[in-house]
C-alpha cells in the first residue's frame, strides 16, 4: 500500500516557513533574556544530565527509589549503587563529590545520610516541581493564566512499587482533576497501574481499562 505524495509538502505554504523560524528564534532569545540566575543554573544542570548517559538513571534511582523505600538499609544500598555511577559530566563537581561522599558515609550513618539526600534533592527541584497544595498550585496557575499561558499538570512520579501505591496515585490524579484551576492534566498509565508486562498484554489491558474508565468518567463530569 502506498500513500500518494507521501513526504511532499504544499509549496504554496513554503512562504510561512521563514516567518515561523524567525518568530521561534525571537521567542527563544526573548525567553533567554528573561531567565534569572537560578533559571540559568537549572538549565545548565539539566543539560549536564543529558551529557552523561548514566546521569538520568542515577537521578531516577534517587527520586523513585532512594527517596521512596522505607528500609534504611535498602535505601542506603541503592544510594551507594547510584553514587558509583555519578560523574562530573552529569552532575558537576560539587554534586558528584557530595553523592560519592554520602555513599561512603551511608554505611556509618544511614538515617542521617538519607535525610541529607531528601533535603538536597528537594532543594535542587524546588524551582522545577510545583507545590501540589491547592492554594499554592491555584495561585501559580492563576499567575500563568494572566500571562496567557496554559499549563499541563503532571502529578509527580511514574514507576510504582505496588498496587497500593498505584491506587494512591490514581486518587491523587482524581483529586487534581476535581480542582477548578486545573484544566489540563497528563497521566502516565504506568503511574496508576502496577504489574504491567509486555509478556502479558491481555492481563495488562484488563488492569488498565477500569482505571482509565474512572478517569474518563470524572473528566466528563
Amino acid at each position: 500500500m502506498t500513500i500518494p505524495n507521501a513526504g511532499n509538502t504544499d509549496s504554496a505554504l513554503d512562504y510561512l516557513a521563514s516567518g515561523v523560524v524567525s518568530a521561534t528564534r525571537a521567542m527563544i532569545e526573548k525567553s533567554g533574556s528573561l531567565r534569572s540566575h537560578g533559571d540559568r543554573a537549572n538549565q545548565k544542570r539539566i543539560a549536564r544530565l543529558f551529557d552523561d548517559p548514566e546521569a538520568l538513571d542515577v537521578t531516577v534511582t534517587l527520586t523513585d527509589q532512594v527517596m521512596r523505600v522505607s528500609s534504611k538499609k535498602r535505601g542506603s544500598a541503592l544510594l551507594r549503587e547510584a553514587s558509583h555511577k555519578a560523574k562530573v559530566a552529569g552532575f558537576g563537581p560539587f554534586n558528584t563529590f557530595g553523592l560519592k561522599s554520602l555513599g561512603v558515609l551511608s554505611r556509618l550513618a544511614p538515617s542521617l545520610v538519607l535525610e541529607t539526600v531528601h533535603w538536597r534533592v528537594r532543594g535542587l527541584s524546588k524551582d522545577l516541581i510545583l507545590n501540589a497544595e491547592p492554594e499554592a498550585l491555584a495561585r501559580h496557575l492563576k499567575e500563568r493564566t494572566s500571562e496567557s499561558l496554559a499549563l499541563n499538570v503532571n502529578v509527580l512520579g511514574e514507576a510504582v512499587l505496588g498496587e497500593a501505591e498505584a491506587n494512591s496515585r490514581l486518587t491523587q490524579v482524581l483529586e487534581m482533576m476535581s480542582r477548578p484551576s486545573v484544566t489540563y492534566l497528563s497521566v502516565k498509565v504506568s503511574s496508576i497501574v502496577s504489574q504491567l508486562s509486555n509478556a502479558d498484554p491481555v492481563g495488562s489491558r484488563e488492569r488498565i481499562i477500569p482505571k482509565l474508565r474512572t478517569i474518563y468518567k470524572v473528566a466528563q463530569e
